[in-house]
């Protein structure tokens, strides 16, 4: 599993995504975005796009608690 914060206004951000899910194909991948950005078309493409799960903040570290348990 994977974590990586995503910035609509960073490309950086979306670079980070992409490389972490071409080169780790198997790996659940953790997208957190900002509540207020989550509804971008952009950033709703790359979550679709790589298939990654969205974690919006701020949130609660049971939400993560139950993503890794769900992994193993």
């Amino acid at each position: 599993m994977a974590f990586a914060a995503l910035h609509a206004d960073r490309p950086e951000s979306f670079h980070l995504v992409r490389a972490v899910r071409q080169q780790y194909i198997l790996v659940r991948l953790v997208v957190l975005i900002m509540k207020e950005e989550s509804n971008q078309f952009a950033v709703q493409h790359l979550v679709e796009t790589t298939q990654a799960i969205a974690l919006l903040k701020p949130f609660s570290i049971k939400d993560v608690l139950a993503l890794v348990a769900t992994s193993v």
